[in-house]
């Protein structure tokens, strides 16, 4: 391209500002003739600030379409109501800033109603420090250890961290610790039917189950066989078998047997010491409590370590396989290294014909402990903390991958990896602060802006997550993975190829003074991945199966 900017004098500029203005102006109100889409792409070609004010003009009106669409959902009945169709690839711009306050002042007030609706198919993150309203759905728990678990088919495939809502949790084998928000913790062995009808109450149809229940939990209840087992703070364990024989084992404290089917029902009592077998026909044996029937929390706490001590062995042995691929530009395994070092090491071994992108600095982030016990992250939490990373090259499929634990979406986007500054060709992955996941893209004329929308909410802080965004220049487009399933896949309409050289881990280097531009990352890293071509679906599976905690 050539720059015609060495050549203008100071007054030249300021016409070729105005002119643009007005055909920004014309833009917006989708007047633009043939001849003046020319004179515009003159104007921006080779011209930094003149481009930079183009991408402002479209930020600034996507900010103010948010503003009336956030007024008109007040004002708006829910009932009967639709929502704008949005197209894809979107337009998402960031604010540099070039231009005085008192046009955009000016240009605020101008823009009319009828202008903001027809711009409803461009969709981009308002420029505005508001956090958006994220509502978890309707917990009732928390799944908080797993080992080996197969879930039935029409159960969640639930991971420590996952929410439980009202409804059936079915396993078929495995075993799941899960922490009702009434304070009680149960630990299911499959195969198991349960359902958990509130925080305080369930039924379990089938398999095993040990209830540990505190003061705060007074009066949890298990149903079984038709039989009400109500806690009055104790440890206690059922077990119905698939004839309908239920077993209750009292360990320590005193549990209660209602017959929920009739009122006037005699209550029974059990204490430490205490158990009894309830046959289907409603007669009952005494039996002696056999703790070593059950798994108890202390009991699969030293399961899960195993466990995790055979993934973490699994997993080394796929980071052979993967940093030995020739396409593999930067891994970060964030192993093997001393916690006082300030060397990220890249484990990409390389191409024949080209040399592999060098190791990273840390800046400010600290290590710590990562997906399984012993396994080394990085946590992110000061604005200060961050990575400097270098992919030298041009490339025309990319592919993103980490594995992350959000501990909050803090900001209004939050970095996964930024490239420095913002020119052609240049993507930056991050997150949302209302759960999307977003790769940008900017062609030098718009920005491309992939996102599927609130993939992620409350109920994803705290556990480990796989992250992929593959960028696939053969085919066109983009998609996002989430724990190794499609999320979402976009056309790509303007296509350009990828360029990354210097660029942030976790934060983003830039000069600008908006508030927007402040995308340090709130949790930890500690696998990352960068290659240079499109991986499928079946690759993902395998990066994930082979990953996950």
């Amino acid at each position: 391209m050539n720059d015609t900017r060495d050549n203008m004098t100071p007054n030249d500029g300021d016409d070729r500002h105005a002119e643009l203005r007005d055909l920004l102006d014309a833009l917006r109100d989708g007047d633009l003739t043939e001849e003046q889409v020319a004179r515009l792409d003159t104007l921006l070609e080779g011209d930094d600030e003149a481009q930079q004010m183009y991408v402002e003009y479209i930020d600034l009106y996507a900010s103010l379409r948010h503003y009336h669409e956030a007024d008109a959902a007040e004002r708006t009945p829910t009932s009967g109501a639709t929502s704008p169709s949005i197209t894809r690839s979107n337009v998402f711009t960031y604010p540099p800033s070039a231009v005085g306050l008192a046009w955009w002042i000016g240009l605020a007030a101008a823009l009319p109603l009828a202008v903001m609706i027809t711009m409803s198919v461009m969709r981009a993150p308002a420029q505005v420090d508001q956090r958006p309203t994220l509502t978890d759905e309707a917990g009732l728990a928390v799944i908080t250890r797993t080992v080996d678990t197969q879930w039935a088919e029409g159960t969640p495939a639930y991971e420590p961290g996952s929410t439980v809502a009202a409804g059936e949790l079915n396993l078929d084998s495995g075993v799941v610790q899960i922490e009702f928000y009434s304070g009680a913790t149960v630990v299911v062995e499959g195969p198991a039917e349960m359902n958990v009808i509130s925080a305080e109450r369930a039924v379990v149809k089938r398999g095993k189950v040990h209830a540990t229940v505190p003061p705060q939990a007074h009066g949890f209840t298990l149903n079984a066989a038709d039989v009400d087992v109500v806690d009055l703070g104790t440890e206690f364990a059922l077990n119905v078998g698939d004839a309908g024989v239920t077993e209750v084992h009292v360990f320590d404290g005193e549990v209660e047997l209602h017959d929920p089917s009739h009122a006037d029902a005699k209550t029974r009592s059990l204490k430490m010491g205490d158990g009894v077998r309830i046959e289907k026909s409603g007669a009952s044996t005494d039996i002696k409590p056999n703790s070593g029937e059950f798994v108890t929390p202390a009991t699969l706490a030293g399961l899960a370590d195993a466990d995790g001590v055979r993934r973490r062995r699994e997993w080394t042995r796929y980071t052979d396989h993967l940093r030995a691929d020739p396409s593999v530009l930067l891994y970060f395994t964030f192993e093997d290294q001393q916690t006082w070092e300030r060397r990220l090491l890249n484990r990409a071994v390389g191409r024949d014909d080209a040399t592999p992108a060098p190791d990273a600095s840390i800046i400010g982030a600290q290590w710590t402990e990562g997906r399984w016990p012993g396994k080394s992250a990085l946590e992110f939490k000061r604005t200060s903390d961050r990575v400097r990373i270098t992919v030298p090259g041009t490339y025309d499929s990319m592919t993103f991958a980490a594995w992350v634990r959000f501990d909050g979406f803090d900001r209004q986007w939050n970095s996964l990896m930024l490239t420095d500054g913002w020119k052609r060709g240049d993507p930056h992955w991050q997150v949302s602060w209302d759960g999307e996941m977003i790769l940008g893209v900017n062609t030098g004329r718009t920005v491309n802006y992939f996102s599927p929308k609130h993939v992620l909410g409350p109920a994803d802080l705290g556990r480990w997550l796989h992250l992929v965004t593959v960028y696939d220049g053969a085919l066109r487009t983009t998609t996002h993975y989430l724990d190794g399933e499609v999320v979402s896949s976009e056309r790509i309409t303007d296509y350009i190829p990828l360029t990354i050289n210097s660029a942030e881990m976790g934060n983003w280097q830039t000069t600008s003074r908006a508030s927007s531009a402040l995308r340090n990352l709130n949790g930890r890293i500690d696998e990352f991945t960068i290659l240079g071509r499109a991986v499928d679906a079946d690759e993902v599976q395998r990066m994930f199966n082979a990953g996950r905690p």
